[in-house]
């Protein structure tokens, strides 16, 4: 029987075709910007931490970073363009114009906002250290934007701000304390889902209201909601 006729019929549930897909669970899904999809069986074991060897996590769901996703991002922040060699793909690393004309402070700070926020997103994701080479070419677009600003290299814009093994810029900050901040490298290894005991639970009456009444927006409407979130 059709999924939609039976949801219909049975569950007077209402299916909308451009928001629902079904799939095969092992084929990739796109959902809010991640590709979601259930390991394939497998009878190969792995070592464990311990030196024992497990059987694969056969059927657990994955998370991914969307390469097409990424690199849709980077082009949109300016951050690199594409050009076609034949049959190759070339990524050329560039500089931001609209930024050329800020402060030093400003700039670096654009850059780490970009790179936190979309690397803080894709934290739970399983090929979380996928997101390297985004970092890296934000960061050498970085070096480039700075380069261009003060009309001089790249290695110089390097040795110029360069703070132990970073790259930093030194401020006054409204108190007039001077301090330095750095271009942000943290770690790109996979962040567990947070335990219940960290988990932010606002009990404040304001914030507690939004979030009773977005609450009551989604499930309330239980026969829309399993298909308005999934685009």
């Amino acid at each position: 029987m059709d999924i939609g006729k039976y949801l219909a019929e049975k569950l007077n549930l209402e299916l909308s075709e451009e928001k629902t897909l079904v799939t095969i669970a092992t084929d990739k899904a796109r959902f809010l910007g991640f590709d979601i999809r259930a390991r394939k069986p497998s009878n190969l074991q792995r070592k464990t931490k311990r030196g024992c060897y497990a059987r694969n996590y056969n059927g657990h769901i994955v998370l991914e970073v969307p390469t097409e996703l990424v690199q849709k991002k980077l082009l949109q922040l300016g951050t690199m363009e594409i050009k076609k060699v034949g049959d190759k793909e070339i990524w050329k690393l560039t500089y931001r114009r609209d930024l050329t004309n800020r402060k030093d402070i400003y700039i670096l700070n654009q850059y780490n906002g970009e790179v936190q926020g979309f690397c803080n997103y894709y934290s739970v994701a399983n090929n979380r250290s996928k997101l390297h080479k985004s970092r890296y070419i934000m960061e050498y677009s970085m070096y480039k934007t700075f380069a261009c600003k003060y009309r001089t290299t790249k290695r110089k814009i390097i040795e110029k701000y360069r703070i132990d093994k970073d790259f930093g810029v030194r401020y006054t900050d409204w108190k007039g304390k001077e301090r330095i901040r750095l271009f942000w490298k943290g770690s790109l290894a996979r962040n567990d889902f947070p335990p219940e005991a960290k988990v932010d639970t606002a009990t404040k009456k304001a914030i507690g209201q939004g979030i009773y009444s977005l609450l009551s927006m989604s499930f309330v409407k239980n026969t829309d909601f399993p298909y308005r979130t999934l685009r």
